[in-house]
């Protein structure tokens, strides 16, 4: 199991969220069984992407680049890719860095994602809230599974195109599903493969999420990222390096990284998060999203899981209204202040407000990296006023 573990304070958010991935697990087993079962070719379905998540019990990143269909499949060329309804693909477009070394790059064409052995040791998903979940994850290829699930590096397998088609520690996940076998790739790998149609902020939440492994089996620490990293290139692997300054301090869920991520975009300087506090009026350690405690200023992020429960409800109102009499500034966060640009102008300014600081709009160094969404949301802009100017011209 994932050894990042959340804190009391935050058990029934998280079993909520865990219960709901667990659900949208078994339902996406059973879809890509049936999908599985209508494949003609003998090829083994690899599925990525979105798909992948799901199958790992992983939070989705926000996209609308990779959610136009039910199923995302892996490819290396386009002689096996599908043309299936409802079906996207992304490629498999690894190659070995220097540091895997000469020895490692094996010309094995037919050792495509998805085939080969599967390794003898296997990590159980157990029960998550009230949902049990009893199928067995295992990992193929020639890596293998240590006791907690986490695979270890092994050698590196390539085309003579010099496409990997074995990561070293990122095996291929299988799970077992009603005498079929479903295989899709493994976190690290998928979140490289989606990370050139997201944005820098989305492939931040996604490694967070990874590491944070709320309702996974799979572990993910930031050191196995740096190695993963060092061992191969891909598209999109300079918005990967740029995730690791973030991931030393985990959040507890896509929206409170979500949430940090704002802060930090507008040059604000990183809350504490999971940040406690005993409380002496409810005799009990408090557990707050986020805080600035030498400024006496919290931030909370409400999702649907602190409205499903009226005693958790209760809890979080009595616990806030301590808080601020013992003087602290309390700011509750929801959905709509991180999903646009202008909840997100707005609620920067609240909390540079609550610290007596400045919006400069304009990252901390070590955060650069946030820059660059906006920078090519600009470029998008240019050109699209550009590409008007032109047809106005034509037109005239």
């Amino acid at each position: 199991m994932n050894t990042h573990q959340p804190p009391s304070g935050t058990t029934i958010a998280r079993n909520y969220l865990a219960r709901s991935l667990v659900e949208t697990q078994l339902r996406t087993l059973q879809r890509c069984h049936e999908y599985n079962a209508r494949a003609i070719a003998r090829r083994q379905i690899v599925y990525a992407g979105v798909t992948a998540l799901k199958l790992c019990r992983l939070e989705t990143p926000l996209t609308s680049r990779l959610t136009n269909n039910e199923f995302c499949i892996a490819y290396i060329g386009r002689n096996n890719r599908s043309h299936r309804q409802r079906t996207g693909h992304l490629r498999w477009n690894f190659r070995a860095t220097s540091d895997t070394g000469d020895a490692n790059k094996i010309d094995n064409a037919r050792n495509t994602p998805g085939m080969g052995m599967m390794a003898n040791a296997t990590s159980t998903i157990g029960t998550i809230g009230t949902v049990n979940a009893t199928n067995t994850i295992a990992t193929n290829s020639t890596n293998t599974t240590n006791t907690t699930g986490s695979p270890t590096a092994g050698p590196s397998t390539q085309r003579h195109d010099g496409i990997v088609t074995t990561i070293p520690g990122a095996p291929n996940i299988r799970i077992p599903w009603n005498g079929d076998v479903i295989v899709c790739t493994h976190p690290l790998t998928t979140w490289a493969m989606m990370s050139p149609y997201l944005s820098q902020v989305e492939v931040i939440v996604l490694a967070d999420a990874m590491i944070r492994g709320t309702a996974s089996d799979i572990q993910v620490t930031k050191d196995d990222i740096v190695r993963f990293l060092r061992q191969v290139d891909f598209p999109g692997k300079t918005k990967c390096s740029a995730t690791l300054p973030f991931l030393d301090n985990v959040t507890d869920s896509p929206m409170e990284a979500r949430t940090v991520l704002a802060l930090l975009g507008d040059g604000l300087p990183r809350p504490e998060t999971q940040w406690t506090m005993y409380l002496p009026e409810l005799r009990t350690v408090a557990v707050v999203d986020m805080a600035y405690p030498d400024a006496r200023t919290i931030i909370e992020y409400d999702g649907d899981a602190h409205r499903v429960d009226k005693q958790q409800y209760r809890r979080d109102d009595r616990k806030r209204q301590a808080f601020r009499a013992h003087g602290y500034t309390v700011i509750v966060v929801f959905a709509d202040d991180v999903a646009t640009a202008a909840g997100r102008r707005s609620l920067t300014r609240r909390v540079a407000q609550a610290l007596g600081v400045p919006v400069t709009g304009r990252p901390l160094p070590q955060y650069a990296a946030l820059s660059n969404d906006r920078r090519l949301a600009e470029q998008r802009d240019r050109q699209r006023r550009c590409r008007n100017r032109r047809r106005r011209r034509g037109g005239a």
